[in-house]
């Protein structure tokens, strides 16, 4: 029986049904219980649909796996779910921290209970509770595992891909576009790329339309991105032309742009099917053809991602004397994480090192 309320209380809970269990021997109470103002009910139905809608769908997605897997453990060990106790917590740190090598999973997924607590208006003052904290500081100090963080691509691995592709094929004139726009523009894969090639949407990913080739170099408008979700502002990147120089963007994509036209509602980035449409690619395509390419490079494939084109772009901009208020508007970050991005060469930091020596010695 436990186990059945349980599983009603989750289908409430995920589709915002409200059940109401008639009384037997108390009438009156039966009859008040469901007395209420019908605006009211309405506007607690809208308030919920409102909380849902501030979550892209996979942000919620990922949220009710989050309260699945929290559900779970309290039916495991007989623990109420809602109101949270801070027992129940520590254990969940403690069971999530024996399932997870990163610590910053369990930190996710103890946010999703507490953001599951405010949607269905349960306190959340024992998610700052001392013991939990120090409960999440010690899975930090017995973690020993190190996250892998993927390299930034650098010039010269660049040129060696280039060295490698043959630019009489089609699909590696657009990988090498792909590449090329995605290191000068810090691109994410999810602004060219969907889950699946049938999911593009025009609305989020770049289209032709949105590519626009002028005497300068190109201009990018980018509609959608991780850090802007609304489609209030278009995010325009300028880039310009590199004369006699291989790691040219503006290059790259229109020799991309000869080798394989397209409508301007088309995807920006992908291959023609049998009916000659342009089909976008999916970010798993995308991985593996990264992936060959490195191995042809002889590149440890461990060690680059796709998202290194994105890290790449922003060392070089760095190395090459941008701003870091320049280089959060071309990224388009919303948040200084972007220094993560940055790897700073050796002669750099033997370079401040320098300074702070010459500063010392007129010092004294």
């Amino acid at each position: 029986m436990l186990s059945l309320a349980r599983n009603l209380w989750l289908i409430c809970a995920q589709y915002n049904i409200q059940i109401h269990i008639q009384g037997i021997n108390k009438r009156a109470a039966d009859i008040l219980s469901q007395t209420g103002s019908h605006e009211w009910l309405s506007l607690r139905r809208k308030a919920r649909t409102v909380l849902k809608a501030a979550f892209r769908p996979g942000t919620f997605k990922n949220l009710r796996t989050q309260l699945n897997t929290y559900l779970l453990f309290c039916e495991k060990f007989c623990r109420s779910a809602f109101p949270v106790g801070q027992e129940t917590l520590c254990g969940y740190v403690c069971f999530l921290s024996d399932n997870f090598k990163n610590s910053g999973s369990v930190r996710n997924y103890l946010s999703g209970v507490k953001t599951w607590a405010i949607l269905l208006n349960f306190d959340t003052e024992e998610f700052n509770s001392p013991s939990l904290r120090l409960t999440l500081s010690g899975i930090d100090k017995l973690n020993t595992n190190v996250p892998n963080t993927k390299l930034p691509f650098e010039p010269y691995h660049l040129n060696r891909m280039f060295e490698i592709i043959d630019m009489t094929s089609v699909q590696d004139a657009v990988m090498w576009a792909v590449i090329m726009i995605s290191f000068y523009a810090m691109l994410r894969k999810s602004q060219f790329a969907n889950n699946s090639r049938t999911t593009f949407n025009p609305k989020e990913q770049l289209t032709r339309g949105d590519i626009q080739i002028t005497e300068e170099g190109l201009i990018i408008d980018i509609q959608w991105s991780k850090t802007s979700q609304k489609h209030k502002n278009i995010h325009q990147i300028p880039l310009k032309r590199i004369e006699d120089c291989v790691l040219c963007p503006v290059l790259a994509y229109s020799r991309m742009v000869s080798m394989l036209p397209a409508l301007p509602g088309e995807p920006a980035f992908g291959l023609s099917d049998s009916k000659g449409k342009i089909c976008a690619f999916s970010k798993s395509d995308i991985d593996k053809i990264l992936h060959k390419l490195l191995v042809r490079c002889g590149m440890d494939t461990s060690q680059y991602s796709f998202h290194s084109l994105r890290r790449g772009g922003a060392t070089c901009a760095s190395a090459a004397g941008c701003t870091d208020s320049e280089i959060c508007t071309i990224g388009n970050w919303a948040s200084s994480c972007y220094k993560g991005y940055i790897k700073h060469s050796t002669d750099k930091l033997y370079y401040i090192s320098s300074k702070m020596g010459l500063f010392c010695k007129l010092s004294y």
